[in-house]
Order: C-alpha cells, then sequence, then structure tokens
C-alpha cells in the first residue's frame, strides 16, 4: 500500500502540435498519462505505475535527469522483481551495446526496463510498449522524442 493521498491519473490520447517552423508531434496511437505525486512518494508511486500496468512481455524505455539516479531507479526495479539495467553518459561502448542488444532480445534473460538519461534513446530501435518519464523533460522537445520512442510504426503505446 503506497499511502498516496488523493492521487490522480490524468490520460491525453491523440496528436500534440507546436507552433513555429518545425511542428512537433506526437503518434496518434500514444495514450499519455500522468501521475502527480509528492517528490517523496515518487520512488514507490514510479513502482506501483509499473507493476500494475505493464505486461511482463513489455519493453519499458524510463527517462531520468541525472546519471546519479539511473542506478538508483535500476536498483528499485530490479528490487520489485523485473529485468533491468541502465545506461548514462558514462556507460562505456561496448556495455551499451550488450546492454541494447539485451533489451532489444528476445528470450525469457531479456530485459524488461532500460533507464538512462537523454542519452538512452539515441539510436535504440526497438520495440518499445511504454515510456516513462520519471523526470520531466527540459522542454517540449525532449517531451516529444522521449514519447516518440513508443507507438510507431502504427502500433499503439504509452
Amino acid at each position: 500500500h503506497l499511502h498516496l493521498h488523493d492521487p490522480q491519473l490524468i490520460q491525453i490520447v491523440g496528436d500534440v502540435q507546436s507552433g513555429g517552423s518545425k511542428a512537433l508531434a506526437l503518434p496518434s496511437k500514444l495514450t499519455l498519462e500522468h501521475v502527480a505525486v509528492p517528490e517523496a512518494k515518487k520512488p514507490l508511486a514510479f513502482a506501483h505505475v509499473l507493476l500494475s500496468t505493464c505486461n511482463p512481455t513489455d519493453r519499458i524505455l524510463v527517462f531520468c535527469a541525472s546519471a546519479q539516479t539511473a542506478p538508483r531507479l535500476n536498483s528499485l526495479i530490479a528490487g520489485i522483481g523485473l529485468r533491468s539495467a541502465y545506461i548514462t553518459a558514462d556507460t562505456g561502448d561496448q556495455q551499451r551495446r550488450e546492454i541494447l542488444e539485451n533489451f532489444t532480445g528476445e528470450g525469457p534473460e531479456s530485459l524488461q526496463v532500460l533507464v538512462g538519461t537523454e542519452t538512452v534513446g539515441r539510436g535504440l530501435d526497438a520495440v518499445i510498449d511504454a515510456v516513462v518519464n520519471y523526470d520531466c523533460p527540459t522542454g517540449l522537445a525532449a517531451f516529444v522524442h522521449r514519447a516518440g520512442r513508443t507507438a510507431r510504426a502504427g502500433r499503439s503505446g504509452r
């Protein structure tokens, strides 16, 4: 039991457009959800969201703001029984390749969750079922880039 008082779940479904010379758009089959909780309850709420909304076969990409947060989240995720790893700017090229192969691979030992900073999305070519922004992105373009990692090629995502 998380002891959350009056949590709110907000869902937005559809395209999001931004004015300017280059429009930013989210995939039409993307479902957005937002959970607002006090900072102190954030890790518990995050664990609850992962356990209650994700299927065992889902591939989940989690974005966080700092290289210090990534290993802590990875430990939390492992503690609730999900197979995970993290990538930050400090991750070496060989280790990064191995983690990405394990995340994109099939089989009972492949990773369910990949945690990282903005660098984790670079060069990632995989089917992602859900993207979680543990920390808010710095702007609309970063949000669209993160969210755009899922719901590709006509697939739905969240």
